[in-house]
């Protein structure tokens, strides 16, 4: 009982804190300080559309009939973009470019919400990032994501980023000693080791029975140090790794590490087999090349 206490009050006080960032948004709407674009990390994609299209009715001071309009996404100066399949494609983004071109008529602003900006492709990302690099005026638009480190940090660097946290969920993890040493020694033979070195360390008993039962727990602090790696910070992990990491590769090699790792994970893996889902993260990392004009590989 004095749990789910805790747990209420830890709720309540999430809420609070996410009403007080939407309060915060609407202001600077009304005083005209409000940035172009926003990037709304989220624990609860749904929650934070309906919050945004609330903020949305705000900035253009809406009746109940848009409101509605909004909210059932037929308001014609809002446009929402969201994946149709597994990514948000390049067409997706010149559909939304096409639309913000056209002046706003019913009052004067225009909005566009991307739902699971995680998932944009790179083609389409690069396209959103020109949009988002030469804003028009009075266009304004949210970007909504779990995953923030999936995102170009060319995007991230040029949005406002918020949180709304809406549940009382550990955001880390709490990993066993022994998963932790397990990722350690992966990350070595990603970072400076060989396939067949992979090879003959997971036929170890002891290390074969931890992937077979906690292989999943250490593919997520594999993806925890990749992360902090592009200073995404989570976790207090080992700083030798760290080093390891970055000093075995440039930061676009980093970044798209991190990105690989956090898009697979992110991806519907509950039924792989765990030291099958291993095998293939060291493989692709392994296999991540820079190329001669700088551009990530894999």
């Amino acid at each position: 009982m004095h749990f789910s206490r805790t747990s209420n009050h830890i709720e309540r006080v999430l809420k609070m804190d996410v009403e007080k960032k939407i309060d915060t948004i609407k202001k600077q709407f009304d005083e005209n300080i409000n940035s172009h674009v926003f990037l709304i990390e989220t624990d609860n994609i749904e929650k934070a559309t309906k919050d945004l299209k609330d903020i949305i009715a705000h900035a253009i001071g809406a009746n109940e009939i848009t409101k509605k309009q909004i909210i059932d996404e037929n308001y014609i100066e809002l446009t929402t973009i969201q994946p149709t399949g597994s990514f948000i494609i390049k067409d997706d983004i010149l559909r939304l470019q096409e639309e913000i071109k056209t002046k706003p008529i019913l009052s004067d602003k225009r909005f566009y919400i991307i739902i699971q900006a995680d998932l944009l492709n790179d083609s389409a990302a690069n396209k959103l990032l020109k949009t988002i690099e030469e804003p028009q005026d009075k266009i304004y638009g949210f970007l909504i994501t779990q995953n923030v480190p999936a995102l170009l940090p060319t995007i991230k660097s040029r949005c406002q980023l918020e949180q709304f946290y809406y549940n009382n969920k550990m955001k880390t993890e709490n990993y066993l000693k022994e998963e932790v040493e397990i990722a350690d020694n992966l990350i070595k033979i990603i970072e400076t080791g060989t396939y067949t070195e992979y090879v003959i360390y997971k036929t170890n008993n002891n290390i074969k029975e931890i992937i077979k039962t906690s292989g999943k727990s250490v593919a997520n602090i594999i993806k925890d140090y990749y992360n902090i790696s592009c200073n995404i910070k989570r976790k207090n992990l080992s700083g030798e790794i760290i080093n390891k990491i970055n000093d075995n590769n440039s930061l676009k090699k980093r970044i798209q590490k991190s990105k690989y790792i956090n898009n697979l994970l992110n991806k519907n893996t509950q039924n792989m087999n765990a030291e099958l889902l291993l095998d293939k993260i060291i493989i692709d990392l392994k296999e991540v090349k820079e190329d001669a004009s700088g551009r990530n590989k894999i």
